[in-house]
């Protein structure tokens, strides 16, 4: 039932409602003066101490105003707003997040960190997890481990109650988004204009860059590269895969190195090396290839021409050369992979042929690839060289040390040990 109070004159009234979550205010058109304290002795005489913030801020919202003689909300019961503020461990303001654009300088300053680090401290009022009628009575307590979740968690972090304070669960680079939530993210998402025309990057955890990417001296990624386009004048250093969605092109002397697989469109004057398979889709022309398994593309689309391509295990695809008996070579070799692309490495170290910080760069994974002594991931199942389409004149077979010289145009080769 709802219980009314009114003043003495009988020119106010305030209406509390059955469960005590709302208030309204009557004040009725008469000859009286309202006195503003008489209005604050109603409210005292009904017991009203919470929830004048939460009416006004609904009142606005609605586009109410006091009337003459229309019941006015002055108190609504309810949440306490959440009065909390988050404290983060890194640089937020110059970090990755998701949607934002920094400026390359903040590119290689990113923070990155390990699982189980502390990103963030949560200070918090503890009396703002409380459910209150207007009278200030507490009807329930709100789960603050809730409250934290929906206000300041996004992926990959976790909240520790103990501690009041945000942790990663993953290697990455934390961020706070636009809504003021915290997360790590382990795939940067970049764009081509963040890596154009660099000197040098390096991220510690795999990168999908949108759009197609040009003259970049040194992008080194601790993780997997894709590039949605092109890529023409770059350097790309992988410890996982490369994936290239376009052409590859003028990608040289480093050209495109990585410890796992490489996958591309097609390429044109460009080095490949990777330590298991190189997938080509289309014609490759004047380039260098080197697999520590395999060099597979499909048997009606995959040309090599011009350049040399060195496979462990298995070269197949289409056709290999062209009507110009362009000079081209095709080799099964064992060890091809890390011995080549370590005589490569070398001799741009020691030719110093690009900036300091490139070349301490390439010393380090130099050093790497020196203490790996393990061969690519078998993935082929045959060996030998095969080429469903034409080998055209001006084309090397070389197999295991087996010379093997075009001199006319052969369709269907297929050659195994």
């Amino acid at each position: 039932m709802t219980k009314t109070y009114e003043n003495e004159k009988g020119n106010l009234k305030i209406d509390v409602s059955e469960n005590a979550m709302e208030a309204y205010l009557t004040i009725k058109l008469t000859r009286d003066v309202i006195n503003e304290e008489e209005i604050k002795e109603l409210i005292n005489k009904a017991g009203i101490v919470y929830g004048f913030d939460t009416a006004a801020d609904e009142n606005k919202e609605a586009g109410i105003e006091k009337e003459y003689d229309v019941p006015f909300l002055i108190a609504k019961g309810g949440l306490d707003p959440f009065k909390s503020e988050l404290v983060c461990k890194f640089e937020a303001e110059t970090c990755y997040a998701p949607g934002k654009d920094p400026s390359r300088v903040s590119l290689t300053g990113w923070c990155f960190v390990e699982a189980g680090t502390k990103l963030a401290d949560i200070k918090v009022d503890e009396n703002s997890n409380a459910i209150k009628n207007i009278h200030g009575v507490t009807l329930e307590q709100r789960d603050l481990h809730s409250l934290y979740s929906s206000q300041y968690i996004d992926r990959n972090v976790t909240f520790k109650d103990s501690e009041k304070a945000i942790y990663s669960t993953i290697k990455g680079y934390p961020y706070l988004n636009n809504d003021g939530k915290v997360g790590v993210v382990d795939v940067l998402g970049l764009t081509s204009e963040q890596i154009n025309d660099a000197k040098y990057l390096h991220f510690k955890t795999h990168v999908d860059i949108d759009g197609p990417i040009k003259d970049c001296g040194l992008l080194s990624v601790e993780g997997n590269v894709t590039v949605h386009g092109n890529v023409d004048n770059c350097a790309i250093y992988a410890t996982g895969s490369i994936h290239v969605d376009g052409t590859v092109s003028g990608c040289k002397p480093i050209g495109l190195i990585s410890h796992r697989d490489i996958t591309f469109n097609s390429g044109r004057a460009t080095f490949f090396h990777a330590k298991s398979t190189i997938k080509p889709e289309r014609q490759v022309i004047d380039s260098r290839m080197v697999a520590g398994d395999a060099v597979v593309g499909p048997d009606r689309t995959f040309e090599i021409s011009g350049g040399s391509c060195y496979a462990a295990n298995y070269i197949s695809g289409a056709y290999a050369g062209d009507r110009f008996n362009s000079a081209t070579r095709i080799e099964i070799t064992q060890d091809c992979y890390p011995q080549m692309l370590k005589n490569n490495l070398q001799k741009i170290i020691d030719n110093k042929l690009f900036a300091p910080v490139i070349i301490d760069e390439l010393k380090s994974n130099l050093d790497l690839i020196n203490e790996d002594s393990n061969l690519g991931e078998r993935l082929s199942e045959e060996n030998g060289i095969s080429f469903k389409g034409k080998i055209f004149p001006g084309v090397e077979l070389v197999v295991n040390g087996k010379l093997i010289t075009m001199d006319k145009v052969e369709s269907d080769v297929v050659i195994t040990f």
